[in-house]
């Protein structure tokens, strides 16, 4: 185990030294994969309150343009994002259109402070452009490796054997959401998975009529009104929400691998995580390629897309009508 190295002037806080003895008891207890976490979690909020003040104190023109050069785009990409864009947007934020040809900028106003709460937005754009410098340089390169070396059929296997391990909390989160039928298929996917399929390489439940489907306790905590809060960017941990964030936590308590791996060194302990990093990198290279050379703004666009899929995971793909706009009679 590698001990934590601090400077000298960090012994004399009182805060610092109950840190290093509540690692030291968990260290007692041998668990590398608590450790870890609390590790990643202390260094995660000095890294979180080093950074902050620094991002208030950077006007936001800065931070976009780390993000998105002026010359980035060709003139007439420019001018077509432009025209799409402007009489619709403001702020970077989602505005709904009038179908009759008309925007109302209060209603539009009122309906982007709805769709999400970026009150971080400067701190997020920072922390983007961090965590955009490490997927060019680590993990992009690291996923296009994988698809090289990795043979496309091996691949998928291992996402499927990965989907498969976290059944056990998309069945909680089904059962914690009323979703019975939804339950049922998880079952099912998983004994059918788990043995015909030889612990999940082989996904005979989807090709037997059975889709996949994910749960999350976020997913949970949606479907009881409990409101997603802030949207953050996370160092490593890219776009998230408060509640998104808590519901991370709760997935990882419940989750049997962490339990399974409690005990294993912290590099054994953590290969899920790392391995399913990478092959979700890896499944959306080009997708992200795409977004990164067609957006205006690409924080923006990265941010928007992590509410709509959200959204869309929290409804399980349903629509709910009441919630349509009215149309208005056009005149002939």
């Amino acid at each position: 185990m590698v001990p934590i190295v601090l400077p000298n002037w960090w012994e004399g806080s009182a805060r610092v030294r109950v840190s290093l003895r509540a690692t030291e008891r968990l260290r007692n207890k041998k668990h590398p994969v608590m450790i870890c976490a609390y590790r990643g979690l202390l260094l995660g909020l000095l890294a979180g309150v080093v950074a902050l003040p620094l991002a208030y104190s950077l006007p936001s023109a800065f931070a976009q343009s780390a993000i998105v050069s002026p010359d980035y785009f060709d003139a007439e990409l420019v001018a077509a994002v432009k025209a799409l864009t402007e009489p619709q947007y403001a702020d970077s934020r989602r505005v709904e259109v009038n179908p009759a040809g008309g925007v109302d900028p209060d209603a539009a106003a009122e309906l982007a402070e709805q769709s999400f709460d970026d009150r971080l937005e400067t701190f997020n754009r920072l922390m983007f452009t961090i965590n955009n410098v490490l997927d060019v340089t680590i993990l992009k390169p690291t996923a296009q490796a994988y698809r090289l070396l990795v043979p496309a059929h091996l691949r998928q296997g291992v996402a499927n054997v990965l989907a498969n391990a976290a059944s056990p909390v998309t069945l909680l989160n089904d059962v914690l959401q009323g979703e019975g039928e939804r339950a049922q298929t998880t079952i099912i996917r998983f004994a059918i998975n788990s043995t015909v399929g030889v612990g999940g390489l082989v996904d005979v439940a989807a090709q037997n009529g059975f889709a996949p489907h994910t749960e999350d306790f976020d997913q949970t905590m949606a479907v009881y009104g409990i409101k997603a809060g802030p949207f953050i960017m996370l160092p490593l941990f890219g776009p998230t929400t408060m509640r998104h964030l808590v519901g991370r936590a709760v997935d990882a308590a419940v989750n049997p691998t962490t339990w399974l791996l409690m005990d294993a060194a912290v590099v054994e302990s953590l290969s899920p995580t790392i391995a399913q990093t990478v092959t979700s990198r890896e499944s959306a290279l080009d997708q992200i390629d795409g977004l990164r050379q067609t957006s205006p703004d690409y924080y923006a666009a990265v941010r928007n897309l992590y509410y709509q899929y959200r959204e869309a995971e929290i409804r399980n793909g349903r629509i709910n009508v009441e919630e349509l706009p009215d149309i208005p009679d056009v005149p002939e």
